[in-house]
């Protein structure tokens, strides 16, 4: 077809020079990713919705801009004047609805993707995103089979439940020196896709901005300080959030939730009853760790108790365990859900879940001031 695969038939001298630049003697992976870099970083999509190139791949290429269908078959193209074994892949995204497995009805696909494989290994690309890292694709392709567009047209599973968003948050809180305040440090590992979000906001907004919803989102007065987000700029790593903090305790009788900001707040299933089934965007590995340093002249008056509950025996599991001694208290929280497809028979059960989750993350140590 002159507006899809013709492009991948055409000779493209045009494209020699920058090949050239761009390959590594003896390392199709390291070139892979060069040009990877190159297109993600030199094109801009206009259109992530299309069928069809809207021009031909040289004027694209000049215009430095395209739909998601140029921008990925220029990429199909580069890699392919390299000598790499590269192949369009059609799909069809979340808001799209599902393209059928079994045959391929053209009207059902309105996304793009690359497909490298090197050394035997597939590599899923997509370059029509900035912050796009190098086999990573955005969470709206994962729903079903893409096609692979070649000789052999290659299913390829595209399933949800095939990714796994793990966050780590490390919280430590400690007396100051003098003994009048609390202080503490705040680490938060996120995972791909909430990097990806989050890069996405503070392109366009300010980190002290950023942090000064954080400071708000406490339920109490608390001082922040060495503020970082780690690795904003650099697509293929995950963000860091990072920062110390400091508190003051005045009262006899202290309500404190350890888990700061961290708690599910509200249940994300508020719906009584549900007819479909649940499309989560990926399983997730949810887990904080937190050491407590006993308040000076505080004495630990109750603490919550330990749980663990399953979802489902198989499907997640949620774990609040926490011990304290005469100066310290050590917790641990950690959520998992296995999956990201749920029946609709399941959706009372997830909801109960999490309705449990809520619950016990609200609960506070009390701290009573030693008189």
């Amino acid at each position: 077809d002159e507006q899809f695969g013709l492009a991948l038939s055409e000779k493209s001298r045009w494209l020699d020079d920058d090949i050239e630049k761009l390959i590594i003697k003896n390392d199709t992976l390291a070139t892979t990713k060069n040009i990877f870099n190159f297109v993600k970083n030199n094109f801009n999509c206009t259109n992530h919705d299309a069928m069809y190139m809207s021009e031909d791949l040289k004027t694209a290429y000049k215009a430095k801009k395209g739909n998601i269908i140029e921008i990925n078959m220029l990429l199909t193209a580069m890699l392919k004047k390299a000598d790499i074994n590269a192949a369009p892949v059609l799909l069809s995204t979340r808001d799209n609805g599902v393209a059928y497995e079994a045959y391929p009805i053209l009207n059902r696909f309105n996304y793009l993707i690359t497909k490298a494989i090197i050394n035997g290994k597939e590599y899923l690309l997509d370059a029509s995103k900035k912050r796009n890292g190098f086999n990573r694709l955005p969470e709206e392709c994962y729903n079903g089979y893409g096609r692979t567009i070649a000789e052999i047209p290659f299913l390829i599973p595209l399933f949800a439940d095939s990714l796994t968003e793990t966050k780590t948050t490390n919280i430590y809180i400690n007396n100051s020196e003098d003994g009048k305040q609390m202080q503490g440090s705040f680490s938060s590992n996120l995972g791909y896709f909430e990097s990806f979000d989050l890069k996405e906001e503070l392109s366009s907004n300010n980190i002290e901005d950023y942090f000064k919803k954080i400071k708000i989102s406490y339920s109490y007065d608390i001082d922040l300080s060495n503020t970082s987000v780690d690795s904003l700029k650099l697509s293929d790593e995950n963000v860091v959030i990072r920062y110390d903090f400091s508190f003051k305790l005045d009262e006899d009788i202290v309500y404190f939730n350890p888990l700061l900001t961290e708690a599910y707040k509200t249940n994300p299933f508020t719906a009584a009853t549900r007819n479909y089934p649940v499309e989560m965007p990926y399983a997730t590995k949810e887990i904080i760790n937190i050491n407590i340093e006993i308040p000076k002249g505080y004495k630990v008056d109750e603490l919550p108790k330990s749980a663990r509950v399953k979802l489902n025996e198989t499907d997640g599991m949620f774990e609040y365990i926490i011990q304290a001694d005469t100066e310290t208290i050590q917790m641990r929280c950690k959520i998992e859900i296995n999956k990201a497809n749920f029946a609709a028979e399941d959706y009372e059960t997830l909801r109960e879940f999490y309705s449990y989750v809520v619950k016990k993350q609200a609960e506070q140590i009390v701290f009573k001031k030693i008189k």
